[in-house]
């Protein structure tokens, strides 16, 4: 039986809207589950944080299930979308949550799967510094040499280290990329703590003085698993920098919509209307540039679209947010601060504006000004 081009437009259509669907579901059960287990009042409180990042990635892994999510079902994963793991995304952005979900469920996850080392269920550490900018080919860091299996150097500000099971780093093989693994445990593996201004996603200096490591992949495989790695990363950034956003400028409308100054409700006076116009329309556009990321086609140029829109976005955002909260806006028992703290370490973690615009300018030929 011959499938008409309607028919088959149908089905897509309506696979489409089924997926959209369940991501729309799953996002509601992380904001419940959020809005229980990592509420603004915990939030604040800095010696609370790891406990709180612990109970957040328990409820994520365990009681919802998100383990493995963009591992294939065939590796022992759940199969599931680019879009769902956007759609979590936005969620742990919107409620400032710490969490290992961008570091290991999306970022190495899928790239172990990739390489044929699936470890759907470990907290994995892809160990590169949260400044690496996808601007072309790869390159591991220049801090690592690998000698007879043994790894040695040290790579500053890691993101994702503090509690992983297993270490994935890059490196150079006889001129090539390959992937390594090791445990954190393993011989000559030393973790410090980095004071970030980010304190809700801790940050790890790690130092190898000849490590043992695993060869799980090299060449071709290797450099095309990292490059896929990133460009997911990039996209689910930008849907957490949305949730962030999001957060931003709904907590600025309601304040301006009760406080008065003048004898006036501050969201009568037009210069406020205006500003929080223009950030709604941002923050509108920032969030169609991370869904067509998550859905549309070619990965690498959108991932860079969408981060070079959401993360200067998400900045606009958290300044407006506490300049027009005003006194409360600058206290540490408001969480505004972490807002903007977030923020303005993501402005750059996986490439900044200018740098994906650049690499945006390469990909579609079209050379800068």
């Amino acid at each position: 039986m011959t499938t008409s081009p309607a028919q088959s437009t149908s089905a897509q259509s309506s696979s489409a809207e089924s997926s959209a669907a369940e991501s729309t579901a799953l996002a509601e059960a992380v904001r419940r589950m959020l809005a229980d287990r990592a509420p603004a009042t915990l939030l604040v409180r800095e010696d609370g944080l790891p406990a709180l990042h612990q109970r957040v990635d328990d409820a994520l892994n365990h009681e919802i299930g998100l383990a493995g999510l963009l591992v294939p079902d065939d590796q022992g994963g759940l199969g599931g979308t680019l879009l769902d793991a956007a759609a979590v995304a936005t969620e742990l952005g919107r409620a400032c949550a710490p969490s290992d979900f961008l570091t290991s469920t999306v970022l190495c996850g899928p790239l172990l799967a990739d390489v044929g080392d699936p470890r759907p269920d470990a907290v994995a550490c892809l160990v590169v510094p949260w400044d690496t900018a996808p601007d072309g080919p790869f390159r591991p860091t220049p801090g690592l040499t690998l000698t007879d299996d043994l790894l040695h150097g040290s790579v500053r500000s890691v993101a994702g280290a503090t509690r992983a099971d297993v270490l994935v780093v890059p490196v150079l093989l006889a001129g090539e990329i390959a992937i390594a693994t090791l445990s954190p445990t393993t011989a000559g593996v030393k973790l410090d703590d980095v004071t970030s201004l980010d304190t809700t996603r801790p940050l790890t200096d790690l130092t190898f003085d000849a490590s043992p490591v695993t060869i799980v992949a090299g060449g071709e495989v290797a450099s095309a698993a990292l490059a896929s790695a990133l460009d997911r990363a990039c996209v689910a950034l930008a849907a957490e920098q949305v949730g962030l956003a999001s957060w931003c400028l709904a907590t600025t409308v309601a304040h301006v919509q009760q406080r008065r100054q003048f004898g006036r409700v501050l969201g009568s006076f037009q210069a406020l209307k205006h500003r929080l116009a223009h950030l709604w329309i941002d923050v509108d556009s920032a969030t169609v540039a991370a869904q067509a990321g998550a859905t549309g086609a070619d990965p690498d140029v959108m991932a860079s679209v969408a981060q070079s829109l959401c993360s200067e976005v998400a900045v606009r955002a958290a300044e407006e947010c506490i300049q027009m909260l005003g006194g409360i806006g600058m206290t540490w028992e408001h969480p505004a601060h972490l807002y903007l703290k977030r923020a303005l370490v993501d402005l750059s973690a996986l490439g900044t504006p200018e740098q994906h615009r650049g690499r945006l300018a390469g990909l579609v030929d079209l050379p800068p000004a």
